[in-house]
């Protein structure tokens, strides 16, 4: 920077012209302001050039980082994209290799250069590439020269193909990964890989010399002297790594050929194969049957060897059915009753197995129309696979196959048709299913699941253990790939029966389900006719129990029971059990038993007393004095109570004395337990108001309806009760009223004119109306005199003398009515329409009939 010198010589210039003109010594004092102004001025610039210098320095420096810095990134994504393009071989041993060969999708490189990589360069990561044609020869220890040739030959196979193998001669010596795939002849090669030792001639035709050690290797172009050594990183395959691979070519090898293959037809229709010899397959090893036909032969399968269970999925209209009828067919014509059971469960209607259930095999054949039969199947199949476990191990065998002849024990083979509707209409019945399909191979049990779908439907619990899937044509490709893995069954042609099966040792292969015929029906019908004639003794075992009897006679009960009495028969699935069960009052306490109108709830209560007999309350009134009245003889030390119909009795009673019965019934069937007192109640359903007394019951026995009386539910089980006929209860006998001579009597009715005129006939004279509200005494000493609730409370008086001399009549008196003539704080007991009240002086009452 120069210096400032105009800044310098201003103030001098400046302060002398100011001392000639002022001739003031002290204007001179701005002549040094010049130097120190020049000097700052000097001193400024040459920091602010040294700031600009060092940012100029700093934004240069910034800039060449950043250049370096995109260079760096973009080399760094020329090496990634290498690496992609030129894969090391390993990659395609990995098990998560999900590429394909690119031939294989007919995406291979097009022209004569095979560039293959040989490693990753040290320096810079990126993949070392060459051209194979040029020859490639390699010098290093014997494993891993045989390792980086192995990689680079398979890098041929895979991008280029087997059939570049069967052009080219391979000079690898004892490679039998390599070895398979190399030309016979011996013409020469148009890709040439050696393996040399260090002191060796290069052969001719090679221009690269890889020399190995220890993993790390050096690329030496032996023609081109210019061309610098590569140091790199060398790419290796393992032995296992290349078997891998070679699985992979293979599969994609068999596959093209089989697109270039001409297929052979399969008809569109295949008659059943039926076994229609006398002879029967007696292992128990096997379930041998024939499905159908594929391309060339039939299609024979063995359940147990491919399954155990199977899955079958398929659209509507797509043969499913038929498949599972033939199926069950052929099996039924190749094993005898003694070896093969079939629980048949058809639910989309019933008339699926319609045409089978005769067949001396058949189990039982469950349908939609009847759900409680399902029910009890699903229950029981839980039995039946603990009843298989206890019959193995009591052989001390440890599968079916292995049982000893003298053992009886059959496969059972479960069919399901619309499995879907099933599991929706049973939730237990996956768990169920589930079970089966974990347990079922060693026990015989094997599965054959059919529905529309198999995706949310047939859970994966289940699908693991269901080795053997058919499919016929689906409307959705997820649903083909939910079961085969591939999408081939929603191309399948439109042909009914035509289908896709795998299952173990058992590769995907396309079929044609055989159709039964009615003849072929009949044949098997005759054949298991014969075996049935030679076996008159054999009976079957069937996983469940029959149907309850609809009804059961007294004379049909066991042995009467000491303080117990017996209810009926109980049907109990999950142990495969039916028995006779008791009702046994000091340990199930009070029993309530409910049920619809007609249902048996009266023959049930009839019955359990004819059996433990006691006390009957179908009476209101006697009902009224033993539980209002008299609660402590009612609970006496052992007695049992009965009320046939709790329903009809409370509507026997006013609504104040319906309450009052209801709250001391409750109060002694609460304190039942305590004084070893027990009640059996009968009742609807749902009686009104009663919930509370309800809910004292820990023991019910609930009727289900008219349409089956008797059949009900006991301890979570249905049963079905014995008939005990009708029971005799109890009844009021009171005597008709007479009115003594020597007794006054105060008659308050709502038939004062009936009254009226029928006593008079007995008794004359005595017999007068209350005919006003005068306080009159009446003329006769005892007199009979009648009036209704109004008039009586209007003379009151009259009332209450005649009440203190004799007799209170109350006929048909409400507890209103008798309130309000002050007779009592309380109710009186209740009383019938032809009952009257007789009330004597000290309050007590009896109970007479009052004719008119």
């Amino acid at each position: 920077m120069r210096f400032p010198i105009f800044a310098l010589l201003a103030p001098i210039v400046t302060s002398v012209i100011l001392w000639l003109v002022t001739g003031s010594a002290y204007t001179l004092l701005f002549a040094l302001l010049g130097p120190i102004m020049a000097l700052a001025q000097f001193a400024d610039g040459k920091l602010q050039a040294r700031k600009s210098e060092k940012l100029k320095q700093e934004n240069d420096d910034e800039e060449e980082i950043t250049q370096r810095a995109r260079e760096l990134e973009q080399r760094q994504a020329e090496r990634d994209e290498l690496i992609l393009k030129y894969p090391a071989a390993s990659q395609w041993a990995l098990p998560t290799n999900n590429l394909r060969p690119a031939w294989a999708a007919s995406a291979q490189p097009e022209g004569t250069q095979r560039l293959i990589r040989i490693g990753l360069a040290l320096r810079e990561g990126k993949p070392v590439v060459v051209d194979a044609h040029s020859g490639i020869a390699v010098c290093g220890d014997e494993v891993e020269a045989r390792s980086a040739l192995r990689a680079m030959g398979f890098q041929l196979l895979w991008t280029w193909g087997l059939s570049e193998a069967s052009k080219m001669g391979w000079s690898v010596g004892g490679e039998p990964e390599l070895d398979q795939f190399a030309s016979s002849n011996h013409q020469p090669a148009d890709v040439i890989l050696h393996r040399v030792d260090a002191s060796e001639v290069l052969p001719s035709g090679v221009r690269y010399l890889l020399t190995i050690n220890r993993g790390r290797a050096v690329l030496r172009d032996v023609v081109d002297p210019l061309i610098r050594d590569v140091e790199l990183q060398v790419d290796l395959l393992t032995r296992a790594e290349s078997n891998r691979i070679i699985t992979l070519l293979n599969a994609e090898s068999v596959a093209a050929q089989a697109r270039h293959t001409p297929v052979s037809t399969i008809p569109s229709s295949v008659p059943a194969v039926i076994n229609r010899s006398s002879e029967w397959e007696h292992s128990r090893d096997s379930l041998l049957a024939c499905l159908g036909r594929k391309h060339e032969h039939p299609l024979l399968l063995d359940q147990v060897q491919a399954g155990p269970h199977a899955v079958i999925a398929g659209m509507t209209g797509s043969g499913k059915t038929e498949f599972l009828l033939s199926w069950v067919l052929s099996l039924a014509s190749m094993y005898s009753p003694q070896r093969l059971s079939l629980l048949l469960i058809d639910y989309k209607g019933g008339a699926g197995f319609s045409r089978v259930k005769d067949l001396p095999h058949v189990a039982g054949v469950l349908t939609d129309l009847t759900p409680h039969q399902t029910r009890r199947a699903i229950s029981s199949l839980q039995a039946e696979i603990r009843y298989r476990e206890h019959v193995l191990a009591e052989a001390g065998v440890a599968d079916i196959s292995e049982l000893p002849e003298k053992v009886e024990l059959a496969r059972l083979l479960i069919v399901v048709d619309e499995y879907r509707v099933l599991a929706e209409s049973f939730a237990e019945c996956a768990a169920l299913f589930v079970d089966v399909a974990a347990r079922g191979r060693s026990l015989g049990m094997h599965l054959i699941l059919s529905s529309q779908r198999t995706g949310g439907v047939i859970t994966d619990a289940i699908l693991a253990n269901c080795s053997l899937r058919v499919s016929f044509r689906v409307s959705d490709k997820a649903d083909s790939h939910t079961l085969l893995g591939v999408e081939d069954a929603y191309n399948l042609p439109h042909i009914p029966g035509r289908a896709l099966i795998q299952g173990t040792e058992v590769p995907l292969t396309e079929f044609q389900a055989a159709r039964t015929t009615d003849e072929d029906l009949h044949a098997v019908l005759k054949k298991s006719q014969r075996w049935l004639d030679e076996k008159p003794l054999w009976e079957q075992h069937v996983p469940w129990k029959p149907e309850l009897p609809r009804e059961i006679a007294s004379s049909e009960m066991p042995p009467p029971l000491e303080n117990s009495a017996w209810l009926g028969i109980l049907d109990i699935p999950e142990n495969q059990a039916q028995d006779w069960t008791p009702y046994i009052p000091h340990q199930d306490g009070n029993l309530l038993v409910t049920g619809p109108a007609r249902s048996g709830v009266s023959c049930a209560v009839a019955s359990l007393h004819s059996q433990l007999g006691g006390l009957v309350l179908r009476d209101s009134e006697i009902a009224w004095d033993a539980v209002v009245e008299e609660p402590e003889s009612l609970l006496r030390e052992g007695s049992k109570v009965f009320i046939e119909d709790l329903d009809h009795l409370l509507d026997c009673f006013g609504l104040e004395h319906r309450e009052q019965f209801l709250a001391s019934l409750m109060k002694c069937v609460r304190l039942a337990p305590q004084r070893n007192t027990v009640f059996v109640i009968g009742s609807k359903e749902n009686p009104r108001g009663t919930q509370a007394l309800v809910d004292l019951f820990p023991m019910r026995l609930q009727l289900l309806s008219a349409s089956e009386p008797g059949r009900g539910l006991w301890r979570g089980h249905q049963i079905q009760l014995v008939h005990g006929g009708d029971l005799q209860p109890e009844s009021g006998q009171w005597g008709e009223m007479i009115c003594e001579e020597e007794c006054s009597y105060a008659v308050i009715t709502h038939r004062k004119t009936s009254l009226i005129s029928s006593l008079t006939k007995a008794y004359g004279d005595r017999v007068s109306a209350l005919k006003s509200a005068l306080n009159v005494s009446p003329s006769v000493n005892f007199p009979i005199v009648i009036g209704t609730p109004d008039e009586w409370m209007l003379n009151h008086a009259q009332l209450a003398e005649m009440r203190e001399a004799g007799l209170l009549i109350l006929d048909r008196c409400s507890p209103s009515e008798i309130r309000g003539l002050r007779l009592k704080s309380g109710l009186f007991p209740h009383s019938e329409n032809d009952t009257a009240l007789v009330v004597e002086p000290d309050g007590s009452t009896t109970r007479a009939v009052l004719r008119t």
